[in-house]
């Protein structure tokens, strides 16, 4: 089992979002994530931004791979409401968890006191 976990700060989010508005919307979230977050929650983009990021951290931390060789946005999230309903990996992030024997992931998040924290789990198989 390998597990990533990761805390975010509301307030940075919101920074970062004055400060880069939809640059940083588009270099971390697909557009099918913020097509499907906008049309289903009033506190888009924040909270959605937030635990999207949160879960999108944990995962690198299980993959233990460097980020800035990977696509953010193939790593996707969806929501049911303010819940986590699913993670799902595409591109060179799902190669390089295949790689890594990863699979049958796992995901919850939360927002609670101005923070969102996501953790992800993922089985590791057995090698040789």
């Amino acid at each position: 089992m390998a597990t990533g976990v990761d805390l975010v700060d509301l307030g940075e989010i919101r920074c970062a979002l004055s400060t880069f508005g939809s640059r940083y919307i588009d270099r971390l979230f697909s557009g099918e994530e913020q097509q499907a977050w906008a049309s289903s929650m009033p506190e888009f983009p924040l909270t959605y931004c937030a635990l999207g990021f949160a879960v999108k951290e944990a995962v690198f931390k299980v993959l233990d791979a460097p980020d800035e060789g990977l696509d953010w946005r193939d790593i996707r999230v969806s929501f049911n409401g303010p819940s986590i309903q699913a993670l799902n990996l595409h591109g060179r992030v799902a190669d390089w968890a295949s790689s890594a024997g990863l699979s049958n992931w796992r995901v919850s998040g939360s927002l609670a006191g101005g923070k969102a924290v996501a953790m992800v789990c993922a089985s590791r198989l057995k090698q040789g």
